[in-house]
């Protein structure tokens, strides 16, 4: 079996009056460990 990395991914941040910096991690370093080219971050 072939396993290979989607070329883009989204992540989403919970916005607000707190700032939630693991949030952001914990999406972002597993995409980015895994071969992702291109991270997004969306903020509501």
């Amino acid at each position: 079996m072939r396993v290979l990395p989607l070329e883009k991914v989204g992540i989403y941040v919970p916005g607000g009056k707190a700032a939630y910096p693991s949030s952001v991690m914990m999406n972002a370093v597993p995409a980015s460990v895994a071969g992702v080219n291109e991270i997004v971050m969306v903020v509501l």
